[in-house]
């Protein structure tokens, strides 16, 4: 009886596909990352070098922030795989934690729980990735800039902080965005 209110008032299905998906895909996330780390437990040399997505996305990142950089003026020289640096000494290490794929799996997983058709869920799993790619992005160069001009660093909040709470932002506007967007339905000839 209990469960059967609770049902209602809740979309169990929905949840238990949610808490599962962001589960699966968050841990994957990590397992990968040790898969593909030299220093790791278990190392895969042949992963690292064909199929590390994660290296990837850090390149993408941090190519795409030098790109953005630029445009602020900042001369910039990527060392190394994850470190940008400027010509006065200046510099932003990406390392995984900044990569965001929790918030990623999080959305790939509320995206992917929902009862739409493949179109919208195809859409919306882009529109998250291509958004959160270019927030990431335009947070290092950000970050850049501001250790190039020797900004005063706020005691209260660091920028991991303020990223997340901009990030968590765009999740409920991406959330709202969805639940308003009509799924639409092919329609047979």
């Amino acid at each position: 009886m209990y469960l059967k209110k609770l049902s209602t008032a809740l979309d169990l299905s929905f949840t238990f596909k949610f808490l599962g998906l962001f589960a699966v895909l968050y841990y994957f996330h990590l397992f990968y990352w040790g898969l593909t780390t030299p220093d790791g437990t278990v190392y895969s040399s042949f992963l690292d070098l064909h199929f590390n997505y994660i290296n990837w996305w850090t390149s993408l990142i941090v190519h795409t922030a030098k790109a953005a950089s630029a445009t602020l003026g900042l001369v910039t020289e990527i060392k190394g795989l994850k470190t940008l640096q400027t010509n006065n000494g200046s510099w932003v290490n990406v390392n995984f934690a900044c990569l965001g794929f929790g918030v990623l799996s999080f959305w790939f997983a509320f995206v992917w729980a929902s009862r739409v058709g493949l179109r919208k869920m195809m859409m919306w799993t882009l529109a998250g990735l291509i958004g959160f790619f270019v927030l990431n992005s335009i947070r290092i160069c950000v970050l850049l800039y501001a250790l190039h001009q020797n900004w005063q660093v706020n005691r209260f909040m660091d920028h991991h902080e303020t990223f997340n709470v901009i990030t968590y932002l765009f999740i409920f506007l991406l959330i709202y965005l969805f639940s308003r967007v009509p799924d639409q339905k092919v329609k047979s000839v």
